[in-house]
């Protein structure tokens, strides 16, 4: 099966959407804002608003970050929350 651009670009977004979501529900669930998360990963506030919003391609490092903050895994980031949109 072959992928066009188009259908990856898709995937792309999706991802971006998930891991979003479950950042900002694991950010909510520890009570923390976007500021204080950016300074417990070493991130900018805007970057983590950026990440929740789905707007940029988070790195494997980013994702290994925050899923150690979240005491997850990088698989648990990018599994679709339970009654995601």
């Amino acid at each position: 099966m072959v992928k066009t651009k188009a259908a990856s670009r898709k995937m792309t977004l999706q991802l971006q959407a998930i891991v979003g979501e479950n950042v900002r529900l694991n950010r909510v669930a520890m009570d923390v804002s976007q500021s204080e998360l950016a300074r417990l990963t070493g991130h900018t506030q805007q970057y983590i608003s950026q990440i929740e919003v789905g707007s940029i391609n988070v790195t494997l490092n980013t994702m290994a970050v925050l899923a150690e903050t979240f005491d997850m895994t990088i698989a648990d980031l990018l599994t679709p929350p339970k009654g995601s949109r």
